[in-house]
């Protein structure tokens, strides 16, 4: 079921990506600096990251604290 969530969580995140210029996309990489490799920055607000995660609880029927869990990993 994690499995089934975190897909779904990536594709939203990938939708609801807005789309920025190479110029712009470096900016946020080097204001933002991830010590992680493998992180990766959407650029989507938190209002919207709000309605994805509420999406997920109610789709899978999983309690919202255990939504917001498999969101932040």
């Amino acid at each position: 079921m994690i499995d089934k969530i975190v897909k779904e969580i990536s594709s939203l995140m990938l939708k609801n990506t807005p789309q920025l210029s190479e110029d712009q996309k470096e900016r946020m990489y080097k204001v933002l600096n991830p010590d992680n490799p493998d992180y990766v920055i959407y650029g989507v607000k938190v209002p919207e990251i709000e309605k994805i995660v509420k999406s997920t609880y109610e789709k899978f029927d999983c309690s919202y604290d255990i939504a917001v869990e498999v969101f932040r990993n």
